[in-house]
């Protein structure tokens, strides 16, 4: 009887200590976080914000670089990790999740659309959902059912501590701040206005100041040579400088492609050096007219901070300039203007702004 009661007691301690063991075995594996690989292809900025937010949500991100950059298709999540971000371009990247079991991985594409910054967050919160999908358990449900981990997960530098409350998930990543530019731009153009002065070529010098898709922007264009002006009476040199503010909207589409729409005042200088024949005397005048314009650009980036623009301006000048000799009206300068340009663009650091 002895010998019965010491097989049923050791069968007792048998079953707890097995189920002790699966316990420990569960809470091990849903206290570690879900593996995600990020390859690098052309954009170290999105890919930087992509490891943050990431990280942020609970996620072991690790950073490697792309096996093949002339692949399209994505690469492939090893067995070891839950999904694999493939950082395409500034505006695209390829998600590929692997499923919980047999199934085999699936494979997205994601682009930026118009929400500029907020786009690394919408990868991560897109993961999140594949991951739900596929049966993976996440970061926030674990600590739903599961004591915290007491080791701190890293955080990226811009953000703040997180709030010590024990047993709550984690808090979702805000959005963040939008983020200002200043870009620096210079090309070259032509110019012509109805009157009959003719078609002058132009420097363009400017600046732009950019939040997102929006900006503003001051351009001028100077004139590389004068109009001439020749009459019975004399001849003069006509030099056009047109100043102009302009409100923008930037779109962008395809890899590294977009264009821009921007609309503004403006203010158009006509400097006149006349040489008169005798017995008349010519003279030196500056003549002064508003105008308002509408420009359509085309972009194509060339690297994070570069990018050439080609654009089409018209415009309406008001009141519009005569140019008299001897009393007798011989040129003006408008209604119409229209010009074409052709510029190279160079950007500083953005600079963070507020949420």
């Amino acid at each position: 009887m002895f010998a019965g009661r010491l097989r049923v007691t050791r069968a007792v301690v048998l079953v707890v200590g097995l189920a002790l063991l699966c316990c420990c075995l569960g809470t091990a594996r849903a206290e570690a976080p879900l593996r995600v690989l990020v390859f690098q292809r052309r954009s170290p900025a999105l890919a930087r914000k992509i490891l943050a937010e990431g990280r942020y949500a609970g996620f072991q991100m690790e950073a490697l670089s792309a096996p093949d950059p002339a692949s399209s298709a994505g690469v492939r999540a090893p067995s070891g990790a839950a999904a694999a971000i493939e950082v395409v371009s500034d505006d695209e990247v390829i998600l590929t999740v692997n499923g919980t079991s047999s199934s085999g991985s699936e494979a997205y594409r994601l682009e930026r659309t118009n929400e500029a910054e907020s786009f690394p967050l919408r990868v991560v919160e897109y993961l999140r959902a594949r991951l739900t999908d596929l049966g993976w358990a996440l970061p926030d449900e674990v600590a739903l059912t599961t004591p915290p981990a007491v080791v701190p997960a890293p955080l990226p530098p811009t953000r703040s501590p997180p709030d010590d409350r024990t047993g709550q998930a984690p808090p979702t990543p805000s959005s963040p701040g939008r983020s200002w530019r200043v870009w620096l731009n210079g090309g070259l153009g032509v110019l012509r206005a109805s009157g009959g002065l003719g078609t002058s070529a132009q420097g363009l010098l400017g600046a732009r100041l950019s939040a997102g898709a929006w900006g503003v922007a001051a351009l001028a264009l100077l004139p590389l040579a004068s109009n001439e002006l020749q009459q019975p009476e004399g001849e003069a040199d006509v030099g056009v400088n047109v100043y102009l503010l302009q409100a923008s909207y930037e779109r962008r589409w395809g890899e590294g492609w977009g264009g821009a729409l921007a609309v503004g005042p403006g203010l158009a200088v006509l400097s006149l050096d006349a040489d008169a024949t005798a017995p008349l005397i010519g003279k030196k005048d500056r003549l002064l007219c508003g105008m308002g314009s509408l420009e359509l650009s085309l972009m194509r980036q060339l690297g994070d901070w570069f990018r050439v623009r080609t654009g089409v301006l018209v415009g309406v000048s008001a009141p519009r300039p005569v140019l008299s000799f001897a009393g007798r009206d011989v040129a003006a300068w408008g209604r119409v203007v229209g010009a074409l340009s052709l510029r190279v663009e160079a950007g500083l650091p953005p600079t963070p702004g507020g949420d």
